[in-house]
C-alpha cells in the first residue's frame, strides 16, 4: 500500500494515524470534486478514546471551530460504534450551526450514540450492508466499572424475570389443581408464597438506584432524538411520530448490537438512500486505508487544504 510523504499528510485532522495512504488523499480529493462538498471523517473502528464520542472530543473540536466556516454542503464520512449521546448531541448541533446542508454517509457501521448523529442530517446514505443500531444508551457495567454495557441489558433481564416468576406461579397452580383439592384461593395463595421464595434471591440483585438510572439514560436518548429530529430533516414530522420512532429505536429491539439495514430504516420511515457507485468505492477506499480519524481530509477547491485530528496535534494543542 502507498504511503504519503510528510508534506502530504492533512494538517485539517483532529486524529489521523501517523501515515496516511495516497489513495486515501486521492479518494478524497475525488469526493469533493464529484461533490463540491467538505468531507469530514468520523472513523472509529478499534474505538481509540481520542476518536470516541465523548465531551473532550467535542470540546476539542469546538476549539478548531475555524475550521467549519461557511460551509455549503458537510459530508461526513461515518464509521463509528458510539459513545455518549450527550456528545453526539452536542457535535451534531456544532455541525449544524455551521452548515447549510449535512449529509452523512454510512458504508459500514453507525451504531447507538452514532446513529443520534444520522437523525440530525439532512440526507443519509446507506451501503448495502451498512447497519445503524438501537439509540439505547451505554452505561458502565456495575460488575466491570471499565466495561460499558447497554441500559436496556437490566430492563431485559428484569422483564425476564418477570415473565419467568408468573411461569412458575402458573405452574404451581397447575399441579396443585391435579394432586389437590383445595380450594382455588388457597391452591393460589401457596403457589405464591412458593413463587416469592424461589424469586426473591434473585430479585435482590436489582439494585434499585441502577435499574431507575438505566431507566433515564434510555429516556435521555429518546430526548435527544426528539430534538435532533424536530430541529432539522424531519421538522414537518408529528410530534406523535417522532416519538413513535424513537422509542421504537431506544426500546423494542431485543439487543444493543440488532442491525438496522437500509430496508429497516425505511420502514422505521427515515429518510435514508442507497449508497453506490463511484462514492461507495471512495468511501470503501477511506475506511480500509484508515481504522481512526476524525477532521476535514478534504474540502473544495480553491481551499484544497486537506484537514484530519491527530493525536499529535490534540496533545500539542493542550
Amino acid at each position: 500500500m502507498a504511503k504519503t510523504s510528510s508534506d502530504k499528510i492533512p494538517d485539517m485532522m483532529f486524529v489521523r494515524p501517523k501515515v496516511i495512504p495516497e489513495e486515501v488523499i486521492e479518494a478524497a480529493r475525488r469526493w469533493v470534486e464529484i461533490h463540491n462538498s467538505h468531507l469530514f471523517l468520523l472513523i472509529c473502528y478499534n474505538r481509540p478514546e481520542q476518536v470516541s464520542l465523548h465531551r473532550s472530543f467535542v470540546d476539542y473540536v469546538y476549539r478548531h471551530r475555524e475550521q467549519l466556516k461557511d460551509i455549503k454542503t458537510l459530508d461526513i464520512l461515518l464509521d463509528h460504534f458510539g459513545g455518549s449521546v450527550e456528545a453526539a448531541y452536542q457535535l451534531i448541533t456544532l455541525f449544524r450551526n455551521h452548515c447549510k446542508k449535512l449529509r452523512i454517509f454510512i458504508p459500514d457501521y453507525a451504531k447507538s450514540a452514532a446513529t443520534l448523529l444520522a437523525l440530525g442530517a439532512d440526507e443519509i446514505w446507506m451501503g448495502e450492508v451498512a447497519e445503524m443500531g438501537p439509540l439505547d444508551a451505554q452505561i458502565p457495567d456495575p460488575r466491570e466499572p471499565d466495561e460499558y454495557i447497554s441500559a436496556l441489558d437490566e430492563f431485559r433481564a428484569v422483564d425476564y424475570l418477570r415473565t419467568h416468576g408468573f411461569e412458575i406461579l402458573n405452574e404451581f397452580v397447575r399441579v396443585l389443581n391435579r394432586t389437590t383439592s383445595l380450594r382455588m384461593k388457597d391452591k393460589i395463595q401457596i403457589a405464591s408464597e412458593h413463587t416469592t421464595r424461589l424469586m426473591q434471591g434473585l430479585y435482590q440483585n436489582v439494585d434499585p438506584l441502577h435499574f431507575g438510572g438505566s431507566h433515564r439514560a434510555v429516556e435521555m436518548s429518546v430526548e435527544y432524538g426528539k430534538r435532533v429530529m424536530r430541529r432539522h430533516r424531519y421538522q414537518d414530522w408529528s410530534t406523535g411520530c417522532i416519538d413513535t420512532l424513537l422509542r421504537k429505536l431506544a426500546w423494542d429491539y431485543p439487543s444493543h448490537s440488532f442491525v438496522i439495514d437500509i430496508e429497516e430504516a425505511k420502514e422505521l420511515g427515515l429518510d435514508v438512500n442507497l449508497l453506490t457507485g463511484e462514492t461507495d468505492d471512495l468511501a470503501h477506499t477511506i475506511l480500509v486505508g484508515l481504522e481512526e480519524a476524525a477532521g476535514f481530509i478534504a474540502v473544495p477547491k480553491p481551499t484544497m487544504s486537506l484537514n484530519v485530528i491527530t493525536s499529535e496535534a490534540a496533545e500539542d494543542d493542550d
